[in-house]
């Protein structure tokens, strides 16, 4: 029941923003744009934190400043994979302006993530108002958002953000300017 209530609300939601005169991003994108985030249990004075990588923009935030700018903060002890789920949706909700018109990816090193973004829909009912928040502001803005799973390995910027390694932050930022001037 609380979970059909969750549905119609959304739908009550966002059905008169399309009123069918919205415009639908095509099917198929000319080119995905990728980020990545990344969740810590043990980032800045061992309390989680998130941290998320946009096309050479960056940040990092700990539990105490997320309680400040949301009220939706998932507990100090939270799964890692709703911690990770939070990571992408403060990533949409401070840059939600640069992620219009686009096709975006997330690069996530969580396979729950990854499928909880191929079902549309998660059992904690917190993921699911964060998907359906998701899906409210592709709507508004125009974008369209996937995911896909990469090693922890290769998620070297969120991760050194996500634990607040501020050493390897600046090493990857280097690294990442360098690679674009050779472009």
């Amino acid at each position: 029941a609380a979970w059909m209530r969750s549905e119609l609300m959304w739908w009550l939601q966002v059905a008169p923003q399309l009123n069918g005169s919205q415009q639908i991003l095509p099917a198929m994108p000319v080119k995905w744009s990728e980020f990545q985030t990344d969740a810590s249990l043990t980032g800045a004075a061992g309390s989680p934190c998130v941290g998320v990588w946009l096309q050479g923009g960056y940040a990092s935030l700990g539990f105490s400043q997320l309680g400040c700018m949301f009220d939706d903060v998932p507990a100090v002890n939270a799964h890692i994979s709703v911690w990770e789920m939070y990571a992408i949706v403060v990533c949409c909700r401070l840059y939600g302006d640069c992620l219009a018109d686009q096709y975006w990816r997330v690069r996530t090193d969580n396979n729950q993530v990854v499928s909880w973004f191929m079902k549309g829909d998660a059992p904690p009912l917190v993921v699911s108002a964060w998907l359906k928040e998701i899906a409210t502001l592709s709507v508004k803005l125009r974008f369209r958002m996937g995911a896909k799973h990469i090693p922890g390995a290769a998620n070297c910027m969120a991760d050194a953000l996500s634990r607040c390694a501020w050493a390897d932050v600046h090493r990857y930022l280097l690294q990442w300017r360098s690679k674009r001037s050779e472009v």
